[in-house]
């Protein structure tokens, strides 16, 4: 299952960079919906990992999420586990002009196991609601990354 979203963004590839490797601000927000422990603590680059468990479809779940490409001011991607699902979650971003930056997000959740296919297909009957979601949430954080470029 994959999803994607493409926002042009009214700020520079600088600031929009500097906001998608924001991970203080990425375990913030997703320490309100789950436990999240970077490895090693400091400073997040290349190959660092982070341990994250949280309630999913009823059960508790363990993911773990690796830094494993990180080209300023490009690309940027984290893959990982959880359950005998691959998980891959990337930001590219394109210089349009000196105020505008597009910015593609994809994920992607590959099953590897019976019981990860299972459960790939029944969240498949949802998958409009949940791309219309996920369009939504990144629009959102475009929305709080031009708002942050006109107050610098």
């Amino acid at each position: 299952m994959k999803f994607v979203a493409t926002n042009e963004v009214s700020a520079s590839i600088e600031e929009v960079w500097a906001a998608v490797t924001d991970f203080d601000a990425f375990e913030a927000r997703l320490s309100q919906r789950a436990e999240v422990e970077r490895r090693p603590p400091g400073p997040a680059a290349l190959g660092t990992i982070w341990d994250a468990q949280a309630e999913v479809m009823g059960a508790s779940r363990d993911v773990e999420m690796r830094l494993s490409e990180l080209a300023a001011p490009h690309a940027m991607t984290l893959s990982g586990k959880s359950d005998g699902i691959d998980l891959t979650a990337n930001a590219r971003l394109e210089e349009l002009g000196p105020r505008r930056t597009r910015l593609t997000v994809t994920t992607e959740a590959k099953a590897s196991s019976l019981g990860a296919k299972l459960m790939l297909q029944s969240i498949k009957l949802a998958k409009k609601t949940l791309v219309q979601r996920y369009r939504n949430y990144v629009a959102g954080f475009v929305r709080r990354i031009e708002r942050g470029s006109r107050s610098a």
